[in-house]
This record gives structure tokens, sequence and C-alpha cells, in this order.
């Protein structure tokens, strides 16, 4: 019965600002639409699409499409909803907060989510309007995009679907489905699911990549799951689909890795959208064309490959009415037909024989092309010469057979680079995806080593080809071949059935502790087909090593219902080699594949060595005595790769297909004992040493991010804070081994068997010596970081001593129970890029902030600037860091044309940094007129002076102005965020800490800007300074607030968190809550007072503290209260136009 297939299709490569864009998204939806709608039409459905794109894609229109378009499908029908975009999280409100540990939703970033008013599509609103569909409508979602991610080490150019959280809060009201539950009730429950399938692009923890493939630039999701539904024409179940679809995404992007989950496991083995094509018939037909020529009834849709180099599809001929027993058998062969062209619907050929324009031939699929890999070399000159000179003379006298050179990398599989250093010369390799090396280098620049570049090359074209090896004209059920893996646990070896095509497994501990103990298991095929069949199994491991020894001889015959175990029936042991974990790679994951043939051929042929061993070929004779087929050939060629893909004589067309089973095998790093002396050192691997501890008892290990963060899935967290996921880029691991193959280096500490956990204090802290795989740069910074099962804790700092990289733990947190019912702290070591170089400045510095960023710091050049100005403006920094970004704010937001650039409204902006630690802030404040006197700026100097001043920088300039008389230099003060009350902080790194903490655990209510975060991280690297005189009772403050009226204009800007949120009591405790933490554990001195939280301030300073200037002044303070927090002044429209609003008229 014909149905109807809606889809609601959605490509969003432009937004709102300040969204960035994307480049795949509209290119994901053009492609897949013609895809679906060929295959659709093709199995007589009607095809019923609605694409929104760009523009057109606002959250209301989404909606609408759901209700109004998808709403239309009756039971039988079948609606499609695609999404190719950002993905991001949001605050949810408390309603959810049982249902989302993190308190975050995940959500779809429309056009307009991120524009005033606007929101994003969250996952509790698309799981509300699939329930609202009409019963018996079979449901499929789709997403290519990220809702979260941590910093990516890319050298190559590879772009990311993900945008930070929006921290704005959202009322429970708000969401589609609540209707008008008041937002006081916390006891929601999620609505029973609407029966659908959800296939996303990557975990919750990656990030789904988009890359230039096929020349276009796209999601990588997307384009693997269009070409495996194009190569795939039968009804593919589920299960199938996302099998080739994540077997092709985890081959081509680094740690990314698809996921599906339907609302009932059943669900796995439908068929994809209810079945999108008509079963492949066993043969297809070839006619004349008058336009055209010769044609053949499959293209692009039926999974005919476009023709590559010399490489092309081969049909054999047959007339119309020959049986398909004699065609498979030659009888009555009349020729071969080429592929010119491939169309979506249709091939056209060429012939090798004259053929009656008026007649119709069978056509069966005799010869796959096997398109060499493409390769792009890149770096030394001379090196290249070398390698271009190998390649050409690869096969003695002429080029490779197996690569080919591509001109730019967007087309490349594998980017080679030339390398020649004082240090050495050397040929690396690289996934044009990936910035982790593929394989070892080859070291040197000669004729030898450009040889065995090119070899090593060739060497993972035929692991690849391998992989891919699939038959687009055998129906998936056709042959009906099963292959079972078991999982052989306990001593008696008990086989357990993996229900899954994924086995994830890991190593066991032996009598003595060690991780020894390699996981099993066994290997079973089965012929449920009524025909007999040759069997192979290879397998495919990430050292490019093809095994082919599963059965004897290569190759197994299994009559129809007969089975057979691989290895006589003997469990295999998996492992991770101790060479690898020795680099600290701790996975390996290797692919089973499964080759079953109607026809005999020899396995064997696929076999070869890891790469890390020198190549040795394959000798191709064979004993057996098996005729030839076309599968034989194929399997030949893989090794041989010759020209020749016409049929030989006698030659079978074999009927063939493939199967595949992923294993992932873990091995964690052995421990070691924290020592009891403090002299002592414990190597818990190359890269790390743990000094000892006179009271702490622990075991301590190092691990991987990724496997330490399924873990910390498994508990309900994640290992990366919403901080660290929102800042890609910002924040990044700090590797200490390099990793392989798009895996993740060494980067957690892992400590077991806590005890005396709390005897970690600053005064007796836990220091570790790390030696990362590149030193630390001048603009980063690291933390360590640890969760405690409800927060993200930064625990410690980090300094260079004695040439190595210490890190000092200051606290430890109860330990958690992880998987394996061992409790464990889990220390991530994070690498923060504050934007700006560290710099040594000569304090105090009066210097010019340039329209193009750049400072003038010259006294005689900014003196002869001063004297040429009228209107001049000064920044003043406070407690965190220097003016770089409160200057760079004069020029306005990026991309948000409704912030003025307050820099059009002065003819010069000055900047003041000093030393704001150590020196008294009256100090500080002389300072300031000095330099200004020295720059022509004293009394009576006649121009406009406007002063902005943040934080602590406006008591400096308040001192100046009231007590030195600084009211006779400037003529306006903006003070933003000064605590002109007092600040509720004991020290510096107090607040320095608390303020990082709130941030790592998304109570900041606002997006932080790298130099903002590395300048909190600089603060915490700090001596532990005190804030005597931002003490409310200080004598600096009670002679500040009682001195005289100055005379002169002053705007103070008190930011309000409370206005950034409709649940500020919920914040409010939930800070408290966390400061207390903090200081449970000593991170902070338990002086500290929470109370700061339980009023309105800006995360740093009470609002009414702000606001303190004593009364009656003439002209009246003017204040503002602005929408944002102590970190956003200068980084936000709400505070940027408060200022602009300030000096209006100023």
């Amino acid at each position: 019965m014909a149905r109807t297939v809606y889809a609601l299709l959605v490509g969003i490569d432009t937004y709102l600002k300040p969204v960035q864009p994307l480049s795949g998204c509209v290119g994901d939806i053009v492609a897949i639409s013609a895809l679906l709608e060929s295959q659709v039409r093709a199995a007589g459905d009607t095809w019923m699409p609605l694409q929104l794109m760009n523009e057109a894609a606002t959250r209301p229109a989404i909606i609408e499409g759901f209700r109004r378009h998808l709403g239309q499908a009756k039971a039988g029908d079948v609606a499609l909803f695609y999404f190719s975009g950002h993905g991001s999280n949001e605050k949810c409100p408390p309603e959810f907060w049982k249902t989302e540990p993190d308190r975050l939703n995940e959500t779809l970033v429309c056009y307009d989510s991120r524009s005033p008013g606007g929101r994003d599509l969250a996952d509790k609103e698309t799981a509300e309007l699939i329930t609202q569909m009409c019963k018996g409508v079979h449901v499929t979602i789709i997403f290519d995009c990220c809702h979260s991610g941590s910093g990516t080490r890319n050298l190559l150019d590879i772009g990311v679907r993900q945008v930070p959280t929006d921290m704005r809060e959202r009322p429970f009201s708000e969401y589609i489905g609540t209707g008008t539950r008041s937002a006081a009730g916390t006891d929601w429950t999620p609505p029973p699911q609407g029966p659908h399938i959800l296939i996303s692009a990557c975990r919750s923890d990656e990030l789904a990549k988009e890359i230039t493939l096929g020349g276009k630039r796209r999601g990588v999701f997307s384009y693997f799951l269009g070409e495996t539904l194009a190569q795939s024409p039968g009804a593919l179940s589920y299960r199938q689909v996302f099998k080739r679809v994540n077997a092709m995404v985890r081959n081509n992007a680094a740690q990314q890795s698809p996921q599906i989950e339907p609302t009932d496991l059943s669900m796995l083995d439908l068929p994809f959208l209810g079945g999108l094509a008509k079963s492949t018939e066993e043969y297809y037909t070839l006619s004349h064309s008058s336009t055209a020529g010769w044609v053949i009834d499959a293209g692009a849709i039926h999974g005919i490959p476009e023709p590559t180099f010399e490489e092309t599809t081969v049909f054999s001929l047959f007339p119309h009415n020959t049986p398909l027993d004699q065609c498979r058998r030659k009888i009555g062969l009349l020729g071969t037909a080429k592929v010119t062209q491939v169309e979506a619907g249709r091939s056209l050929v060429s012939c090798s024989v004259d053929l009656s324009p008026d007649t119709v031939y069978i056509a069966l699929l005799s010869g796959l092309p096997l398109a060499p890999l493409k390769v792009h070399f890149a770096g030394d000159a001379a090196g290249l010469t070398l390698l271009r000179g190998a390649l050409a003379t690869a096969t003695g006298t002429a080029p490779s057979l197996f690569v080919r050179e591509v001109p730019t990398a967007d087309n490349a599989d594998i980017q080679v680079h030339a390398v020649n250093t004082a240090s050495g010369a050397y040929f690396s390799f690289f996934r044009t995806a990936e910035s982790v090396e593929l394989i070892a280098r080859v070291a040197d620049h000669t004729a030898g080593s450009a040889v065995k570049a090119v070899k090593n090359l060739e060497h993972i074209a035929r692991w690849t080809r391998i992989t891919d090896l699939t038959n687009p004209a055998e129906d998936a059920d056709d042959l009906k071949v099963r292959l079972e893996v078991y999982n052989v646990v306990g001593a008696a070896g008990k086989e357990e059935l993996v229900n899954s095509t994924n086995l994830r497994q890991e190593y066991g501990k032996d009598a003595f502790g060690k991780w020894t103990e390699r996981p099993r298991i066994k290997v079973k095929v089965a012929n449920d087909s009524d025909v007999p069949l040759y069997c192979t199994l290879v397998g495919l491991t990430a050292a490019f090593e093809v095994e082919t020894g599963f059965f004897t001889g290569g190759t197994m015959l299994l009559q129809p219902g007969q089975a057979a175990w691989a290895w006589q029936g003997k469990s295999f042991r998996m492992s991770v080699p101790a060479v690898l974990t020795e680099a600290g790679i701790l996975e390996t994951k290797d692919v089973l594949k499964l080759i079953a043939s109607t026809e005999d051929f020899d396995g064997s042929l696929l076999s070869q060595d890891a790469l890390e061993l020198p190549y040795a070929a394959k000798k191709t004779t064979s004993t057996r005595g098996i005729g030839s087929s076309t599968l034989f050939r194929m399997v030949q060629r893989v090794q041989t790769r010759s020209f020749d893909l016409e049929p030989e004589e006698g030659e079978m067309i074999s009927r063939w297909c493939t199967r595949e089973f992923h294993i992932t095998t873990m091995r964690p790093l052995d421990s070691a004992a924290v020592p009891s002396s403090p002299e002592a050192v414990a190597s818990v691997h190359s890269a790390i040493q743990v000094l000892g501890h006179p009271s702490l008892k622990a075991q301590v290990r190092v691990s991987t991010a990724s496997v330490a963060s399924r873990d910390v899935l498994d508990d309900g967290g994640l290992i990366a804070p919403p901080l660290l996921r929102d800042n890609a880029g910002t924040w990044e691991p700090l590797f200490l081994s390099e990793g392989t193959r798009g895996e993740p280096g060494l980067s957690v500490l892992e400590l077991h068997n806590v005890a005396e956990g709390a005897s970690v204090t600053r005064k007796d802290p836990l220091r570790i010596r790390l030696t990362p795989t590149e030193p630390l740069k001048d603009d980063e910074h690291l933390v360590p970081i640890t969760h405690d099962g409800k927060y993200y804790l930064p625990i410690g700092h980090a300094a260079m001593k004695d040439g190595a990289l210490e890190v000092t733990v200051t606290a430890l947190p109860a330990p958690q129970n992880t998987r394996s019912l061992t409790s464990a702290v889990k220390i991530l070591f994070q690498k923060l890029k504050s934007k700006y170089l560290k710099t040594v400045y000569e304090y105090p510095l009066l210097a010019i902030h340039e329209v193009d960023g750049s400072s003038t710091t010259t006294p005689q050049q900014v003196a002869t600037r001063v004297a040429t100005a009228q209107r001049i403006m000064l920044y003043i920094h406070g407690i965190i860091g220097e003016t770089r970004d409160m200057a760079a704010s004069s020029a306005g937001l990026p991309g948000d044309e409704e912030v003025e650039a307050l820099r059009q409204k002065y003819d010069l902006v000055l900047t003041f940094d000093y030393e704001n630690l150590h020196t008294p802030i009256e100090e500080n404040a002389r300072l300031l007129k000095a330099r200004l006197a020295a720059a022509g700026l004293a009394e009576g100097h006649g121009k406009t002076l406007h002063i902005v001043a943040h934080s602590m920088g406006g008591l400096v300039s308040r001192w100046f102005i009231e007590q030195e008389g600084g009211n006779k230099v400037a003529q306006h003060l903006v003070m933003l965020g000064t605590p002109n009350g007092g600040s509720p902080w004991s020290s510096i790194e107090d607040w320095a800490i608390s303020t990082l903490t709130l941030g790592l655990n998304g109570l900041s209510t606002v997006f932080w800007p790298a130099p903002a975060l590395g300048a909190l991280v600089s603060l915490v690297e700090k001596a532990d300074v005190a804030l005597d005189q931002m003490n409310p009772r200080s004598d600096f403050l009670q002679k500040l607030n009682t001195g005289g009226d100055p005379g002169i204009p002053y705007t103070i800007i008190a930011g309000n968190t409370t206005l950034l949120s409709p649940f500020a009591s919920e914040n409010a405790a939930q800070r408290r809550s966390l400061i207390d933490r903090l200081k449970n554990l000593n991170l902070i001195h338990a002086t500290t007072s929470a109370l700061v939280f339980g009023t309105d301030n800006d995360i740093a300073v009470t609002v009414e503290d702000i606001l303190k200037v004593p009364a009656g002044r003439t002209p009246a303070v003017v204040s503002y209260e602005v929408p944002c927090d102590h970190i956003t002044y200068f980084g936000t429209r709400a505070g940027l136009q408060a200022l602009s609003k300030a000096l209006e008229n100023a």
C-alpha cells in the first residue's frame, strides 16, 4: 500500500548574530532531500517535503512545521524530522532537575534562538511535539549537530556544530506542553514518549564535525548517511544503516560516535523510514536512449559509484530472455558495459560490442572500481620532490595504482607533511579530519625514506579498501548469513551472545592487582540461506593490519543451515599491547568483517601485517585450485591492483555480501601508591610523577578523558564542565601523551582507594610533576578540575618549577563510585588559552589604545598624542587583569550594530595599568596622577578627560579625584562594579576560586570570554593576598567615604545577576551551597561570607555596596542597574549600552 513520507528538513548555515555561521548544513539538506525523494518515489510512495533553510528556520516556523506539516501524517505514513545546524544546551528550570542532573536541557539552535526574546528548541519540546502526532505514524528524528563538546586540538580545517550554553533562565510555563503550570512545582515527570527512533551525529560529550567531502562542505554524519543510503538500495533496517554510518564516521572523524536511540529496541530491526526502496532486482537492464545513448537503469540511488580516475563499474551483458542462472555462468555472454557517467536513477555506459538499439538486455554487475587513496602533500619542498618521485615510480616505471596525489587538502583522504627542522627531517601522516598523527613518522628525507612513505600509503589504501568493501548490488537480506560474537566470562568460560554489532571490553586484574587479564571472545558464522556460502573472516586493526587466519585456509565453505566457529571454537583474547599503553594509548578499536559469497575465493589474499612492521608483499599463488569469480578478482586486485576490470574467461558472476562487528578493548594503566615520604616520588607514567604526602593514602594512575568520562557519564555527570564545553578552542586537555587515530592522549589522573583525603590542604598539598607533550605557552594556564558528585571544583593551580610543570592540589573531595564499583577521585588537567600573552609591565603604565587594538606605550609618544587631542577617555582596570579588553569594547560589540562604538566620541583612548595586588590603592592613585601629569594632563589642561573604571579601579579613581586633586583633572567618572561600600571576600584568591567555580558549574548566568577566564586563573595562581583595604570597616574606605564632595559627575553602573534570572532565589541558594562546599574543603577561607548571594549582586559585590557613595553630592550621582555580572560589564550589550548612556551627554 502506498504511503506518504512527510519530511521536515531544517538546514541552517546563517544565524542571527551573535551565533557563528556554519558552512555545510544547507548542503546536507539539499543532498539528503534529493536522495530520499528519488528513493521514495522509486518505491511508489509519495514524497512531501517542507524545507526550512537559514532565515526561514525560526523557532515558530519549526514548531509550525511539526504541527501542520508532519501533523498531516496518518497511520501507516512516515514523519521525518531532519535537523542540520548548531546544537547547544540551556539552563533548565527546577521542574526538570530530577531528569537533568547537570540542570541543562539539550537544544537545537533555531535561526532566531539567540536573538532577544528568542529560545532554543529544547529536547523536552521535541518529545512533546512527537507525542502530538497521530498514532501509527512511523516517526524518525535525525540530528546532525552536537549538544556539548570540549576543546579540540585541530591543525586542520574542521568545523564544529555547537554554540555556547544559553545561560538565560527560562520559566517552566514557556515550554511546549507545560501549559500554565506553576514554576514552583518540582514534581514534573516526562510524559509518555511517542514511538520514534532518534539518530544523532555524536555522543553528548562529543562534537559533530563538518569538513570538506566530495569537494563540498558537509556534515561528516550527513555525508556518510547519504553514502550509506545511496549504496544500499535494499530495505535496510535501522540497525544496518546505523552500523554502516557509525563505521564510516568513526573512520573519518576524530572523537565522533553517532548514536541511535529507539523508544523500543525492537524498532532497530524495522526498515529505515519504513522501507525506502523496493528490494533490489537481481539484475539491471540495458537500453538505448535517443538522447543519452546506452543507459543502465541503476544510478547513484542504487549505489553505483562515480568513475574514479581509471576505475569504473563494469556490467556483463546478456540477451533479455537468458535465464539468470545461465547469466551467472556466463552462458550467452554478449560483452560488457563500462559506466562513463552516473546520474541519480541511471548510468550512462559504453559497450564493448555493437548491440541493437531496439532491444533491452540483461546487465549483471561484474566489476566495481577500487578507488585509489587520495593524498595531499604539504611542507618542505625538497622532501616533497622526493615523495612525488617515489609515487611516480611506485610500480617500477609507472605511478602507484593505489595512491593518487590531489591538489587540495579538501578532497584528500590522507595528508602527508614533509617536515625539515634543525632536529631532523621526517614524513608525518594525518587523516584529513584529524590533527593526531595517523602512523609512525618515516625518518629522513632520502629516496629510500620517500619509497617507504609511499609503501605505507599503499598499505593504508589496501586496508581502507577492505574496510569499505560492500556489494551495492546485493539485497541486504538476500544472503542470510550471521556473524555472532560471544563474550566469554568467568573461569568457567560462560558464553554470552552480544546482541549488537558493537562490544566494549575491559581488562581484568590478576591476583597481584595488575591489569593483565585480557578479555575473551568467541566468534561464530552461520549460513541461514538456502545456498552454500564461502566465508572469510578478516580482522582489521587500528595498526592497518588485516588478519585472515580465523578459519583454516582462510575460507570456510558453509552449507545451508551450517555454522562454524572461528579459531576452531577456541576463545580469543583481545589485547592492548604494552607498547601502546606505555605510549598512553589505553584503547584499541578492531573490526571483524565477514565476507560471504556463493563462489569460492581466496580470502588469504587480503592479509597484511601491521603497519609498524616493514611491509612484506604476500604471495598471491594458491594451492587450492579454486575457480575464478568476480569477488575473487576484486579480492586479488586489493593486493595486485591491475587495471583489468573485464570478466575473465570462465569466471562466475558471484553473489556476495559483508557483515561487520566492532570491538573496543580498554586496558587501564597500572597504578602506583602515593609515597608517604615527602622526598619520595611515584612514577605513574613517563610524563607524570606524584610526590610523597605525609598522610594521604591512595593508588594513583593516569587515564584518558574518554575512558574516564564513561564512568562519570554512567553516574549522571559529564567529565567536562559546561564552561569548558562552551569554550571550544579556549579550553582543551593538557595531553601527557599524543594519542592516536583520533583517540585523545592521557590527560586525567585517577586516585583510587583513597584514605585521609582531607589531609590534602593548602598547608600540605599534593604535588604532581607533569611533562606534557607540548609545554605551556605564554598565554596558557593549567587548571586541575574534579567532580565531587554534585559540583565541578578547581582544586589547585600550576606553575613551572625546576624545568617541569608542577601542579599543586590543595583539596580532595570524597571519592565517587565508578562503573567498576570502586571509589575514585578523577582530576582533569585542563589547559586554558587566555588569548593574550602574559606581559611583564613596568608599572604603572599609561598607554594609548589604538584603533587596531595595539598599544603605544612610549611616554613621549603618549604626551605628543595627548597634546593634539581634545576629548580623551581613560580606562582603568580592577582586580581582574588589565585594560586591553576594556579598551577594545570601545569599538562596540562585533556584529551588534545596536551597541554604539564609544571611541567615536573621543579623539584618544588611554589605558592605565597598575600593580593591583601588593600596592596600596592610595599609592596607585598618586601614581595615576603623576603619569597623567607627565602626559600633559595636569590641573588646568583645558581638555575633556572621562575616566571609565572597573571594580577596584573605581576606588583608585575616587581617591585620585577626592584626595589628590583629580577633580581638577577629570571631568566625569564612570564606575562599573566598584565596591564603594566594601567587599565580602577575605582574599583575592577566595574570590577568584569562588567565581571560577561558579562558572565551571554554569552558575554564572552569562557567557565569559577567554581573557576574563585567563585573568581569573591568573589570580588563583597568585599568592593568597588579603583584601584588607576593601574590608567595609577598613581605614581606607572610612576615609574615602567621609571625604568632601568632588563636584564632578559620577555615574555608577551596577551589575545585578537577579535581573538575568526569574529564578533568583534558586540561583542564590545554589551559589551559597557551592560556597559552603568550597569552605568545607578548605579551598577558600572559612571566614568567607556567602551573604553576597543572599541579595542583589554582580557575583563579586552586592548592588548596595556598589552604589554606596556618600549622598548629597552636586551634581547628584547617577546610577544604573544592568543584567550582567562582574566579569562581563564590557562584553555584554546591557553593560555597554549603560556605559554609552552614561557618557551620552558628558
